[in-house]
């Protein structure tokens, strides 16, 4: 993502078996950081459920949550289930981009 802009990222979160988790009572949370062992947590987001027996959801990030410094952070993407299970589903880097404008 380019510094200062926004973004939408839909996903569809599945089991094993390709069938689609059932997300009703879930939260779902994307963190960004500069590095894995920092607590202070860059960007922050809740998902958004969009149609949950489907364990369909979408992040919207704002042009003040990516105007960050250019460079590569680490993320994730947890999900936390109703009877207190908790799975990261998935953990890489995070580009912010140098824009032209500002």
């Amino acid at each position: 993502v380019y510094r200062g802009d926004s973004a939408h990222y839909d996903l569809t979160v599945i089991d094993r078996f390709g069938n689609p988790v059932n997300l009703t009572g879930a939260s779902l949370y994307l963190t960004v950081k500069e590095k894995e062992d920092d607590t202070e947590e860059l960007i922050s987001v809740t998902a958004t459920i969009d149609s949950p027996t489907e364990g369909k959801a979408s992040f919207t990030l704002t042009p003040s949550m990516t105007a960050l410094t250019p460079g590569i952070y680490v993320a994730d993407i947890e999900l936390n289930l109703p009877d207190n299970e908790i799975h990261t589903l998935w953990k890489g880097r995070f580009n912010i981009k140098d824009d032209v404008r500002r």
